[in-house]
């Protein structure tokens, strides 16, 4: 195709995007279907009592309400008697504010040996490997394995 044909078909496409753009109306506004905020339950929130709040939930006492600690079990009791105290009703089937979720957590003691002919390496973890693991075994070993040096983490172009 000659390059003047090229130029005209570019600029013919450009007219008709530029006029099916130009002809199209603006999205309509998505109405604010939120309810309009009552103005006593607005009043009733302050930040002294968030503060409040906060303070005693990063206190010491919680024991940094990590699941499955009792300082999780301290957390859940201070949330439910607060609700109980807004006059929340409880929301699930059992009647009850919480609902059971069940955690599974992985704690190991990881330990590893290299031999390079009869000399023993003990290795340190977290300082010469690092060991995890997703499967929920009670135990997870590795014997007589060959060792894969897969480089230092380098991710170049």
């Amino acid at each position: 195709m000659p390059e003047s044909r090229h130029s005209r078909i570019a600029a013919a496409l450009a007219v008709v995007l530029l006029g099916a753009c130009a002809g199209t109306p603006p999205p309509a506004a998505t109405p604010d279907v939120r309810p309009t905020p009552d103005a006593a339950a607005l009043a009733s929130i302050t930040a002294d009592d968030l503060l409040a709040h906060i303070r005693v939930l990063a206190s010491d006492a919680f024991e940094g309400r990590l699941p499955g600690t009792p300082g999780e079990e301290k957390t859940v009791a201070y949330l439910v008697e607060q609700f109980r105290a807004m006059g929340l009703a409880p929301g699930t089937p059992d009647g009850s504010y919480v609902q059971p979720v069940p955690l599974v957590g992985i704690t190991g003691t990881p330990s590893m040996t290299l031999w390079a002919g009869p000399r023993k390496l003990r290795m340190r973890p977290g300082v010469d490997y690092v060991a995890t693991t997703a499967r929920f075994v009670p135990d997870v070993s590795v014997v007589d394995s060959e060792v894969v040096f897969v480089g230092y983490g380098v991710q170049a172009p």
